[in-house]
């Protein structure tokens, strides 16, 4: 067992010790790794004790963050960079921790109409950003690709501005400005993910937060950023009723109004952005280590010892590819420590005895147990479900199964069913295509993973596009594009005389284009749908149609309207034109409002202001329906259903 209070002794009297920043941490051999999927890892670290060179709330380091408008802020430990997200461009930046900027992701294309503000860091190393405005969701972002992996929803509903992550529990913390409450629900890893764990009204106004799984308690602390007058920094505890542990002022210009994101060093150092003067300051904050415990796991049969998953009270590690593993934040206490890995048996080494040092040598030997399910196969000719099978493992007793599932093959599966059954119904697919494993639990362990098989539900094909029509004497020559599909197998086509009655099937081709022959005079409509070919066979929505007319067609709806001077004015619909009205009286027409706010669209009969429609309809939609509703001020969306002009002329 080594131990190092020689080391920070040796500091104390020849007087040299300073605060670590993230740069003196850098320094450090063999650093903090994020390793995807797993826990945090830190190894061979020298340990500082917890009650030493602390002093929260001094500010060590401060940059402007020029050219941009920088509210939100995640700290991505992996690589010991800033992201800040700009609600102007709806861009996020990175910068290296003394401000340079090293790049961007447009975060804009994620979503329609919605602000990014503040950003947190998973186990996965996926960014997660809180937007507000579209669906009020927290976005799960891979900062490679800059693409949406997962996104989640849950119970805050108007102005989503802080977020924070925890990396033993996997929970997400949202704080709701206009609200001042702070949401904590479950992680994207977990089998419900935007459920909610508790919430708590703080009378703050919430515009960061940062999660210390430490802190000054040593069992995890919230810090929350405020957008106020006057502003404080507050450090509460989430698992007693977010009492408020300590209060720092606000850095910054001092005006008010000017807190932003905020994020967790893997020092403890808090980070924030002051949207009043651009400016992001590390704050020093608490240490996000305690004790710990290291060793090293073999596995049997195994080159790469890699994976293993070593679990200590609330926290855990896992191994690199020699089998060793390091684990900080252990509050003092006597432990039972596991190890675990799939495909191999649970081996625990108990009465580890864990103070504010190192605990080394904490080793492990994992054997085989039995084999995975065989023969998993996944649906994907079903249409709202996949129904997955396989088989019991050959010559294997196992008292259950695990099923997991991903959208990526080969890779970050999550637990979607646990069972003792050898087939499970997918309720929750979308037009998702997921990737199915299964593994075998056994007594003394969880197996391999099976074999993947893909399953989605069967989708219907996509409406044809571009569809034009021609006349040329008694028949239409019909023609629009191929349907990219390669289960399109033939196209369906349908005809109406007139703005009225139902159309009917005429033709069904193989080809994307048909002769229709022996027109009729008068108004002819037509459009097509795409057939796949499955059993039964799925049909497209329609295409948009065509209008046709052929002969001499007369007008409709003539009207006369005598004039005070003794004329008579005459007005008529011309041939095949078709007008679309909707008075609201009976319905809301099918019409949806995307906002929750009162001044938002509503759908009823007003109480004030102007009280009917231009046609004197008592019902119909208006903003701010229950005041003076013409005086609404705000962006709101009012989105129609899908209206079929018939007559061509919308």
């Amino acid at each position: 067992m080594r131990r190092f209070f020689l080391f920070t002794i040796v500091l104390l009297l020849i007087g040299s010790v300073s605060i670590l920043s993230a740069n003196d941490a850098s320094k450090l051999t063999s650093q903090i790794d994020i390793v995807k999927g797993k826990e945090i890892v830190m190894k061979d670290q020298v340990l500082i004790p917890a009650h030493t060179i602390r002093d929260p709330g001094d500010v060590l380091n401060s940059w402007v963050a020029t050219g941009i408008m920088a509210w939100g802020l995640g700290y991505d430990q992996s690589s010991g960079h800033i992201w800040i997200a700009d609600p102007a461009t709806k861009t996020a930046y990175e910068y290296t921790a003394e401000g340079e900027q090293l790049g961007s992701i447009d975060i804009g294309s994620l979503w329609i109409d919605a602000t990014p503000f503040d950003m947190a860091f998973d186990n996965n190393g996926y960014m997660l950003i809180a937007q507000s405005g579209d669906d009020n969701a927290i976005y799960q972002v891979d900062t490679e690709t800059g693409t949406t992996v997962s996104f989640l929803t849950g119970p805050w509903v108007t102005y989503p501005r802080g977020l924070a992550y925890d990396p033993i529990s996997g929970d997400i913390f949202v704080g709701d400005w206009s609200s001042s409450t702070v949401y904590r629900v479950k992680g994207f890893d977990s089998d419900n993910p935007g459920e909610s764990v508790d919430e708590m009204n703080t009378g703050m106004g919430i515009s960061g937060l940062a999660y210390n799984f430490v802190g000054s308690t040593g069992n995890g602390t919230l810090w929350i950023a405020e957008n106020a007058s006057p502003e404080f920094i507050y450090e509460v505890d989430p698992d007693n009723s977010y009492e408020v542990l300590n209060t720092y002022p606000a850095p910054g210009d001092g005006a008010g109004y000017g807190g932003a994101g905020a994020a967790i060093d893997e020092l403890g150092n808090l980070w924030l952005v002051c949207q009043g003067n651009n400016t992001v300051y590390q704050m020093e904050g608490y240490p996000t280590y305690l004790g710990g415990i290291s060793g090293n796991v073999t596995l049997e049969n195994a080159d790469d010892y890699s994976g293993v998953r070593v679990s200590v009270g609330n926290r855990a590690g896992v191994t690199d590819e020699f089998g060793e593993y390091s684990i900080l934040g252990v509050a003092p206490g006597t432990y039972d420590v596991q190890a675990f890995a799939l495909g191999y048996g649970y081996d625990t080494v108990t009465d580890v005895v864990v103070d504010e040092i190192m605990v080394d040598d904490v080793d492990f030997s994992l054997v085989l147990i039995g084999g995975p399910p065989e023969n998993l196969s996944a649906s994907d000719d079903q249409e709202t479900t996949v129904t997955i099978t396989w088989d019991t493992p050959a010559g294997e007793s196992p008292i259950g199964y695990n099923l997991y599932r991903s959208s990526v093959s080969g890779a970050s599966y999550s637990m979607l069913a646990n069972t003792t059954e050898l087939s499970y119904v997918d309720e929750n697919v979308g037009e998702t295509m997921w990737y199915y494993v299964v593994t075998a639990l056994y007594n003394d362990g969880e197996s391999f993973y099976s074999n993947e098989d893909e399953g989605s539900i069967d989708i219907p094909p996509m409406s044809p596009s571009n569809l034009i029509g021609e006349l040329n004497g008694e028949a239409v020559t019909l023609q629009w594009d191929d349907n990219s599909e390669d289960d399109v197998v033939s196209y369906n086509i349908y005809y109406r005389l007139g703005t009225g009655g139902d159309f009917n099937a005429i033709a069904n081709v193989s080809e994307s284009e048909a002769l229709v022959e022996n027109v009729p005079d008068g108004v002819n409509y037509y459009y097509v749908t795409a057939v796949d070919g499955g059993d039964p066979a799925l049909e497209s929505p329609p295409s948009d149609m065509v209008q046709i007319l052929k002969g001499s067609i007369p007008p409709t709806t003539l009207n006369a309207t005598s004039g005070l001077d003794g004329h008579v004015e005459l007005a008529w619909v011309p041939p095949g034109v078709f007008y679309y009205e909707e008075d609201f009286e009976s319905n809301d027409g099918g019409y949806t409002a995307t906002n929750s706010d009162p001044e938002g669209w509503a759908y009823g009969a007003p109480t004030s202001g102007p009280m009917s429609g231009h046609d004197g309809s008592e019902n119909l939609w208006a903003t701010n329906l229950a005041a003076e509703y013409a005086e609404a001020n705000g962006n709101y969306t009012l989105d129609s259903p899908t209206i079929t002009v018939v007559g061509g002329t919308p």
